[in-house]
């Protein structure tokens, strides 16, 4: 059996270490041990987490684990959770989602309530991102109704690493 643990930072501004250490601290009261932790710093690139998280998986067998600090790490759409985990449970992995207390494998894969839990916090995932997102709309309206200018400032303010190459372009 191979444990591994999952870690996603959104911004390089956050750090993965917290994750790290909730899941140690996890693996030590469960005395499990990880093999290996997989780690991205991804934001908006979507393709880019599902390329990564089906590279981890593909690699995944029957029996084995996949510790995650929480669900909305695994995944940045309620579709695409609902689809990763089931797909994992379906292959006989068990996932543990600490912060939400789950513990998923095929033996309750069957259990209604998981299947309502995982489903509940990837809808409440997906709310708060939009709810963030509609935030930072209402701030930049905000500060565009207050006369700030917004954005990089129009005309030649810098030099470009393309200056002195017009010849050549």
């Amino acid at each position: 059996m191979a444990v591994f643990a999952f870690l996603r930072v959104s911004t390089d501004k956050q750090q993965l270490d917290n994750q790290q250490l909730e899941i140690l601290t996890w693996a030590n009261r469960e005395r499990v041990t990880v093999d290996e932790f997989v780690q991205i710093q991804v934001s908006t690139r979507k393709r880019q987490l599902v390329a990564v998280v089906k590279q981890m998986t593909d690699r995944m067998r029957k029996g084995d684990m996949l510790i995650v600090c929480e669900l909305s790490r695994l995944a940045r759409s309620m579709q695409q959770l609902l689809v990763t985990v089931n797909e994992l449970v379906d292959r006989g992995i068990t996932l543990v989602s600490i912060k939400e207390g789950l513990r998923l494998s095929t033996a309750n894969s069957k259990d209604l309530q998981s299947k309502v839990m995982v489903a509940l916090f990837s809808i409440l995932y997906e709310v708060e991102r939009d709810m963030i997102s509609e935030r930072v709309k209402r701030g930049l309206d905000r500060a565009r109704a207050d006369g700030k200018s917004l954005g990089r400032p129009k005309g030649k303010t810098s030099r470009s690493k393309l200056d002195g190459k017009e010849e050549e372009i």
